[in-house]
């Protein structure tokens, strides 16, 4: 294993504010799709997506964003990429829209090959209907969803992403939680959500 691969996001960080390429790199290929997938959350743009990870990493490229250490390397990532997204919506014109539809790669998406039928189609009409009732979810509250659930962020971390309190980031996942599983359960019943 190179040294790279196992370097810490912080030494990285050092790093980079040496413009050592390989380090940025590095941090690339471990948050690219991270920040991608949050972009494109929030905008249903892939093309926004895109810019968003590009200006993310040429601000931390350019030595225009410092590492305070209060977080983690990824939350702080994920703040500036916010922060980009935001501004490139912005110079376009555009307003972040809820209405999100279903890639075709998570269209195709089913589970085990070993499955039955009926399971796979039981599975596929949970997840076009987990994607409805996401959309009835408030921009805010899908924010938090996808950074808790998705990126796997605690609770202080989608606050400090989100530039939020951290009770009202716990609220809005305790909310969003309670919508999906009742609007879920109206569908299918209880206990019947595989």
């Amino acid at each position: 294993m190179s040294r790279m691969s196992t370097a810490k996001d912080t030494d990285l960080l050092e790093e980079i504010i040496l413009q050592k390429s390989e380090s940025l790199e590095q941090l690339y290929r471990r948050y690219a799709q991270t920040i991608y997938a949050f972009a494109y959350r929030r905008s249903s743009d892939a093309a926004i997506a895109h810019e968003t990870v590009n200006d993310t990493f040429l601000q931390l490229w350019q030595g225009k964003a410092s590492f305070a250490g209060q977080s983690t390397v990824k939350t702080w990532l994920l703040g500036i990429a916010k922060h980009k997204m935001l501004d490139i919506l912005r110079a376009r014109g555009k307003v972040w829209s809820r209405e999100q539809e279903l890639t075709e790669e998570e269209e195709q998406h089913t589970p085990s090959q070993e499955a039955s039928g009926y399971a796979l189609l039981l599975a596929r009409q949970q997840g076009q209907h987990l994607q409805a009732c996401m959309d009835q979810l408030s921009s805010a509250q899908t924010a938090c969803v996808h950074l808790h659930f998705v990126e796997g962020l605690t609770l202080a971390e989608i606050a400090q992403v989100l530039n939020i309190p951290a009770n009202t980031a716990a609220t809005r996942v305790h909310h969003a939680r309670r919508k999906l599983r009742e609007c879920m359960e109206c569908a299918f019943g209880k206990g019947q959500v595989l």
